[in-house]
């Protein structure tokens, strides 16, 4: 009797270590479906990555931002608005809301808006997670008055360049069954940087275009029976044409060796480019190295500590260089560079400019020539400056895709091991909690003593 009580609280020790298994299974199940939700965020980050980069219209962009951002959290009533100092209003770029759609002006002055969410907001510089209750906390310490349809739930985050509160980013929610949490609010602040980006990359194509066209238009009025004048207008031409094959360039280069192959082409058509590269700074800023380098004279750039080279020079000062023999010999006398570096021949002039994402340089691009045949110009280094922005940005892009797959495979890998591992503990536990049920039926034999 005694050995089949032990046996069955044996038992039920194991159906109660069987129990914890599952519930181990279903808390892993459940962090497989967040790892897939994660997924899914991750795509969608991308989507607006490319839309941001390859945006033509603002409209466009901001709708198909809608529509995007719809798949990740309820944005059924969401706002764009940007902030004019000068003029001291706030332009509504974008504006849909169930409710709200037509109260609400295009244009509005700051100091009507300042009492609102939005005005707190673009006040703070911060982003607003605002349910009921801290809406009300924020009314009752008069630091906000209630403007427009009374909402359940507000989400807003400020689009900054930089330091600087640009404008405001808003979805909300009139029913009380739809909430946002922080997760929403985090998401929503990485996606305020791609906004940011679209509305930077278009107001410069905006002021090359304008460029372009103000230099047309004086060829055009000039006397166009001058055969210089024709040549002018063409080779104008001919820089738009290449300035947009390069943003369409960075906008869709997946591969990076074929993208530096084929920008080192685009600028070879604008410039004397027979000796081109780019180079980059290790994570721990300490090291160089050169993913593209072509040089007549067949030298070969070797990864580096970082010294006192001219690519060193342009990290520092975080500004294009043009650097001839003269600037050479001033940098020397007052211990900018050195000398010597990777035994390369002195090139008679030299161009490079800094590639920077977020106010930080991470390298250079750069061009020269070691003869008289091929002489630079100032234009030419403003070129090779707007050049290493897009470069910058497709470098950039290309590092985080290439460590959010490093960081799904990893999380693949220990899901299907930790997965593997519990269904080989559950196996083995229900044979052995079988052999003990087994035992416990078995009837009572009389047992011989020891001493017999």
């Amino acid at each position: 009797m005694t050995d089949r009580k032990v046996s069955k609280e044996q038992l039920q020790g194991l159906q109660t270590e069987n129990e914890r298994l599952q519930k181990v299974i279903t808390r892993l199940k459940g962090l497989t479906q967040k790892y897939r939700s994660a997924e899914v965020v991750q795509k969608a980050l991308f989507r607006i990555s490319e839309l941001a980069a390859s945006a033509r219209q603002m409209d466009n962009f901001y709708q198909s931002l809608h529509e995007i951002i719809g798949e990740l959290m309820y944005a059924r009533n969401f706002y764009i608005c940007l902030y004019e100092p000068q003029e001291e209003l706030v332009d509504f770029v974008y504006f849909v809301d169930e409710i709200d759609q037509d109260t609400l002006f295009e244009r509005i002055p700051i100091d009507q808006l300042s009492k609102g969410l939005t005005g707190y907001v673009l006040r703070k510089g911060q982003s607003l997670l605002c349910p009921p209750e801290v809406y009300q906390r924020l009314i009752d310490n008069n630091e906000i008055e209630g403007l427009g349809a009374e909402h359940q739930d507000w989400l807003g985050v400020p689009l900054k360049r930089g330091d600087i509160t640009i404008g405001v980013m808003v979805v909300q929610s009139y029913s009380a069954d739809v909430r946002y949490d922080t997760s929403d609010e985090d998401l929503l602040t990485f996606v305020s940087q791609h906004v940011v980006n679209a509305l930077e990359r278009l107001k410069q194509r905006d002021l090359m275009q304008s460029e372009i066209e103000h230099q047309t238009a004086e060829l055009r009025h000039a006397n166009e029976s001058l055969m210089s004048e024709i040549t002018i207008r063409e080779r104008a031409e001919q820089q738009t044409s290449v300035l947009f094959a390069i943003s369409e360039l960075t906008n869709t280069s997946d591969d990076m060796n074929a993208f530096y192959r084929q920008l080192h082409r685009q600028i070879g058509k604008l410039i004397h480019a027979d000796n081109f590269y780019v180079a980059l700074l290790s994570d721990d800023k300490k090291f160089l190295h050169f993913p593209y380098h072509v040089d007549e004279t067949g030298a070969k750039a070797e990864r580096r500590r970082v010294g006192k080279g001219l690519t060193e020079y342009v990290i520092k000062k975080q500004e294009p260089a043009f650097v001839n023999a003269a600037v050479r010999q001033k940098l020397l006398r007052k211990n900018e560079i050195e000398l010597g570096y990777g035994g390369m021949k002195l090139a008679k002039q030299w161009l490079g400019s800094p590639l920077m994402m977020n106010g930080q340089v991470f390298g250079v691009i750069a061009v020269q020539t070691y003869d008289g045949d091929f002489l630079y110009q100032n234009d030419d280094l403003e070129l090779l400056n707007f050049v290493s922005q897009h470069v910058a940005v497709a470098i950039d892009r290309k590092r985080s895709a290439e460590e959010i797959q490093r960081v799904n495979q990893f999380l693949e890998k220990k899901v299907a091991e930790r997965t593997e591992e519990l269904v080989s503990e559950i196996e083995r536990r229900k044979k052995t909690e079988s052999n003990l049920f087994h035992a416990a039926h078995q009837p009572d034999r009389v047992t011989q003593p020891d001493f017999v």
